[in-house]
């Protein structure tokens, strides 16, 4: 209203300059810049995956519904789907393929984010909290635990003592550790991790031997090395390579004959 009567005024000045000869004058009328409608922002709710129980090899969907109380229609919604809290390279469509060879495995948490989005050009905000979802992988009951033996750690000597080094792989069953362990080969028995070497053991080469094994009972592989191929044992026999030795022991000749003609 404020600019329609400043119009008529200036129209009435312009009409009386020329009726009455009454000078006019310039005058600038600016209106306020319009603002931007400010509505609300596009919201994804009632996210679902379409299976009940999550496995390896299962493709999994993810379902939502969007919202905007504006009325504005849904545009370049994003997704991305996450492995134990971390996002899994170029998983960023609807539907994701739990594979063992990709990483995934039984007892991982699998999540899905959503972000709604709009239109930006014609509405503010066009960005909505991030939605998610997330459920367990489940364990798959004929899975078996495994194990690796890597090496032996020590010094191959009299008085040392020896350590394996194996690493174990729960493989989906969902149990801890309750490995087998055992030394063969040595002057005497061992079932620890650590053997301790004695007397007995000069001249020997060990084998360290795991067999995989959970903590529900569940049996899997077989693994072991030896003295002779670890990498983390010094101190050993120079002629044999993998040999315990006595750094104390002295050796020993046995003159036994003469041979030849006494002349």
């Amino acid at each position: 209203m404020k600019l329609l009567r400043n119009r008529i005024t200036v129209g009435i000045l312009i009409a009386s300059q020329f009726i009455y000869g009454i000078p006019t004058y310039a005058e600038k009328y600016i209106s306020d810049p319009t603002q931007p409608v400010i509505g609300h922002a596009p919201v994804a709710s009632n996210l679902l995956f379409d299976k009940a129980t999550l496995t390896i090899g299962n493709t999994v969907t993810l379902s939502y519904d969007f919202e905007d109380i504006d009325g504005d229609l849904e545009r370049g919604t994003t997704v991305r789907w996450l492995r134990n809290g971390e996002p899994i390279t170029g998983a960023t469509a609807f539907s994701y393929t739990l594979d063992k060879a990709q990483g995934d495995k039984p007892g991982q948490r699998l999540a899905a984010e959503v972000t709604p989005r709009t239109d930006a050009s014609t509405s503010e905000p066009a960005v909505g909290l991030v939605a998610r979802l997330e459920a367990t992988v489940a364990w798959d009951p004929l899975a078996k635990p495994v194990v690796d033996v890597t090496d032996i750690t020590g010094t191959l000597q009299v008085g040392q003592s020896l350590t394996g080094v194996y690493s174990y792989d729960d493989n989906g069953t969902g149990s801890a550790d309750a490995s087998s362990k055992v030394w063969l080969n040595g002057g005497h028995a061992s079932t620890d991790l650590s053997y301790a070497l004695d007397a007995a053991d000069v001249g020997k080469v060990l084998t360290f031997e795991v067999e995989a094994k959970n903590q529900a009972g569940t049996v899997g592989n077989t693994d072991r090395i030896d003295t002779a191929t670890a990498t983390g044992v010094n101190g050993g026999g120079q002629i044999n390579p993998g040999v315990v030795v006595d750094p104390l022991a002295k050796p020993v000749v046995d003159v036994t004959d003469i041979t030849g003609t006494l002349q």
